[in-house]
């Protein structure tokens, strides 16, 4: 046995997402730490998988301070001396009702109690939509995944380097920061799959590293047809070779270059005009059989849509809706090209992307690129299937993310690969196709043409409007 470093401090988190207080002894059981993330606010419109109100939504919360009305019988379970003194040391038992009575101190400096609807009003101002919260109070810790969270004071310094300004161990928001013997940064994470003694008795096996949530997702986009208007999804089915009945649909133009064979907005600028949508909306939303697939371990790949799953139509400019393969749409979309082009319907049944399966860019990106121009820019021109709300307000900071794993949801895996190179469909309006050159330029000015990122799916799933998204290495 070695040591290998002491505790620096030890937190826990009453309320969910609410400011920490720090202990000087903690009972860590089974399912957390005594009295950790007891209180929790469920939200109505939050998904099912994470269905609490957290500060990535409402960033006020973290100035609230919960603070237990009986601190002493809020340190460690009522009859923990008696089960411990019982071989080989029982399961201590539960709260009793009056133990962890919580009061919370606003920004303001008012102390409510935990239940009372004041707080609910309060916590509620400048949520978008209609948000009911609900107060939750659980006899296990309500953590996101683990029972425990740990990290270094080595790690928070490394960080802070990098940086170049310093950084609060609270961000981290973890139950033991530890002071260890090396010097390294993120020397825990060769801890996984280890056993530690921390104290005289208590033990844990480090599981993994802790994912850190860099935002949530703000919207899902898919393209059934190449080159056309995209449709915004509140949930998406992402498999390995990108979102289901993304791109399923593409012009091949007999005209074009080999590597690239089909027709797009490039050489014909009204396509972004037509909006393809599919006859038969829920039969397209995900694979067929896929709850059976996935029920089935390690979790089965889903199979393709049945023929008349994806079944599509175009509405057009003028507001007619044809048939994909009505031989009027071709017509129309070969009005005003060049020389003689014969084009040919393609149906697939992977996405027919230019590059890689999924594509995501950030919000701040888009306001980055905005600034610069000094004029609006619809995110619509950018055509990626994530749209990214990022905890950080930096542009282009899913740049640092290429070579990175991130977890969207509750299980989906993506790897960022590269940056995304940008042609002339940055420049043309979503809506009229009209073409202005400067946005293409600045982009190239400034980001030598790059603006968002292509990803690989290493884990196919569900991903819903509003999801977390976590960066796991």
């Amino acid at each position: 046995m070695t040591k290998i470093g002491t505790v620096e401090s030890l937190w826990r988190y009453p309320v969910k997402s609410m400011s920490g207080e720090a202990m000087t002894e903690a009972f860590m059981g089974f399912s957390g730490f005594y009295g950790d993330r007891c209180f929790a606010f469920k939200n109505s419109t939050a998904r099912k998988g994470f269905p609490y109100l957290s500060a990535t939504v409402q960033q006020q919360m973290l100035r609230y301070r919960p603070q237990f009305r009986y601190a002493e019988r809020a340190l460690r379970p009522p009859n923990l001396t008696e089960a411990v003194s019982i071989a080989p040391g029982l399961t201590p038992a539960n709260a009793e009702p009056n133990d962890l009575i919580l009061d919370v101190v606003t920004p303001s400096g008012a102390t409510l109690a935990v239940d009372d609807p004041t707080l609910v009003e309060m916590l509620g101002e400048g949520l978008r939509g209609e948000n009911h919260l609900t107060l939750v109070r659980s006899d296990r810790a309500l953590t996101d995944c683990r029972p425990v969270s740990l990290i270094s004071l080595q790690t928070v310094r490394q960080v802070e380097a990098e940086l170049g300004f310093s950084v609060d161990k609270r961000r981290f928001r973890a139950n033991v920061y530890l002071n260890l013997a090396s010097d390294d940064g993120f020397a825990e994470d060769e801890l996984v799959g280890r056993r530690l003694r921390i104290g005289s008795s208590a033990m844990i096996m480090v599981l993994e590293r802790d994912p850190r949530t860099i935002g949530t997702v703000e919207s899902l986009w898919r393209y059934p047809v190449k080159s056309m208007s995209g449709e915004a999804m509140p949930e998406a089915f992402m498999g390995f070779s990108g979102f289901y009945g993304d791109r399923c649909f593409a012009f091949k133009n007999s005209t074009a270059r080999k590597g690239f064979p089909y027709l797009n907005a490039n050489a014909q600028q009204q396509m972004l005009r037509y909006r393809p949508q599919f006859r038969y909306a829920e039969r397209a939303l995900r694979p067929p059989n896929l709850t059976e697939a996935v029920s089935i371990a390690p979790g089965l790949t889903p199979a393709n849509a049945e023929p008349n799953d994806l079944i599509l139509d175009v509405v057009t400019p003028s507001g007619a809706t044809l048939a994909v393969d009505d031989p009027t749409l071709v017509e129309m979309l070969g009005e005003g090209l060049r020389g003689e082009n014969h084009l040919t319907l393609v149906r697939s049944d992977r996405a027919l992307t230019d590059c890689r399966p999924v594509s995501l860019i950030s919000l701040q990106t888009v306001r980055q690129v905005e600034a610069e121009l000094g004029f609006s820019v619809d995110k619509r021109r950018f055509r990626a299937n994530v749209y990214l709300n990022l905890a950080s307000d930096d542009g282009f900071a899913e740049d640092e993310l290429v070579g990175r794993r991130l977890r969207i949801g509750s299980s989906a895996m993506i790897m960022v690969l590269e940056r995304d190179p940008r042609c002339k469909m940055i420049s043309l309006d979503p809506d009229t196709g009209e073409h202005n050159p400067e946005v293409l330029r600045q982009v190239a000015r400034a980001h030598a043409a790059f603006a968002g990122v292509y990803c690989a799916v290493l884990v196919e799933g569900i991903l819903k409007k509003g999801d977390s998204i976590e960066l796991l290495d």
